[in-house]
């Protein structure tokens, strides 16, 4: 993953001005700050079927997804 010069929690980078060029997931986080372990899931579902990110690591219960350009 590239050097970035911030880091944002997942959810507050959705709420606030933030948009990450990556968002890294556990899989099997048991305490996935801030959502619960059913929520984690269903968002990783979200980005995987998203127009919006491409998944470009899935092993070992990391997950990653990268942001697509814009057209």
């Amino acid at each position: 993953m590239p050097l970035r010069a911030k880091l944002y929690a997942f959810l507050l980078s959705r709420v606030f001005w933030a948009v990450p060029s990556y968002i890294a997931l556990l899989r099997e986080d048991p305490h996935p700050w801030p959502l619960d372990p059913g929520t984690l899931g269903k968002e990783i579902r979200a980005l995987e079927r998203s127009q919006a990110w491409e998944k470009i690591w899935d092993r070992d219960g990391l997950v990653i997804f990268r942001r697509r350009p814009q057209r």
